[in-house]
């Protein structure tokens, strides 16, 4: 281990146990010795994995949080890069995703990393689909991806992200099968960062792609559990575009007539303009405009 990696370790230990009011002689020996947890901190001792989580878990800090602390409060490059990627989100801007492809070509020319490399797939294809309008130019691209996760036996923090984001690539019944693998790895991951909002954009893309294929009976139970899980981080977005999914439930199954339906569908795109949604207003009025061959 790097000699100033060493003393950072150490150093970072120590504030946080300062700042926890915690001395020395509170640590349990189980946990670490005295005269051990003396040489750490001062850089004089490596630390081994075991012990920096025991120590960890008793100043009740995560390991990712020491990490950060670590830092300086710094995020590392891959998760400022992700987080750029969810800011562009539902904006439809084409030129912050061109942007932002830009900018990770640029950091992969001198380090090279995986996930960012699938991640500028990602946006690539999205990109290729707003400029073509053609979803089999940018299946062709999200390929490349599904190439190399259907090969594993186990996906990750950061596979679940890839997954979720090309889900257009599939047919079904591919597509049926993906989705419930992806439902088992979101209950592995259940509680961990903010797994329920990547759950949520999941299974909202599951029920938009069972409403465009004919299967719209079959989401309003899902609908419910995606507007469960935009209550945890009052995403009133997705909200209202799941009352949208209901008023297309409803009348597929006759609960509403169309003049009923056609009435909620104005209400939610008046609020959507209002807050500056225009173009998710626009596919909202195309989608009603496709079930019911009118107008709003």
């Amino acid at each position: 281990m790097d000699e100033q990696l060493e003393m950072k370790i150490g150093k970072t230990l120590t504030a946080i146990r300062l700042d926890q009011g915690i001395e020395r002689r509170e640590i349990d020996k189980s946990v670490i010795s005295r005269s051990h947890l003396y040489r750490l901190e001062n850089g004089e001792h490596i630390p081994s994995f075991l012990k920096i989580c025991r120590l960890l878990e008793k100043y009740s800090i995560s390991l990712a949080e020491f990490e950060f602390l670590l830092k300086d409060r710094q995020l590392d490059d891959t998760q400022i890069f992700l987080n750029k990627f969810k800011e562009v989100g539902d904006s439809g801007n084409i030129n912050k995703l061109i942007n932002l492809d830009n900018e990770i070509a640029d950091y992969l020319k001198s380090s090279p990393n995986k996930f960012l490399h699938n991640l500028q797939l990602v946006i690539n294809g999205y990109i290729t689909f707003e400029k073509t309008g053609r979803l089999k130019d940018a299946q062709d691209i999200f390929r490349k991806i599904w190439g190399e996760l259907e090969q594993k036996d186990n996906w990750y923090y950061y596979d679940i992200i890839l997954m979720t984001n090309i889900f257009y690539i599939f047919d079904f019944p591919t597509l049926d099968y993906v989705f419930s693998r992806l439902m088992k790895v979101f209950e592995v991951y259940k509680g961990y960062g903010n797994i329920h909002h990547i759950k949520k954009v999941a299974l909202f893309n599951y029920c938009t792609l069972l409403r465009l294929n004919g299967r719209i009976k079959e989401t309003r139970e899902l609908i419910n559990e995606v507007e469960s899980l935009c209550k945890l981080d009052n995403d009133l977005l997705t909200i209202i575009r799941c009352d949208y999914h209901r008023i297309e439930y409803d009348y597929s199954t006759e609960k509403i007539n169309r003049e009923t339906g056609e009435n909620k569908v104005q209400e939610l795109t008046t609020v959507l303009e209002r807050f500056g949604y225009l173009h998710i207003s626009l596919d909202m009025q195309d989608d009603w405009k496709k079930l019911t061959y009118s107008t709003i």
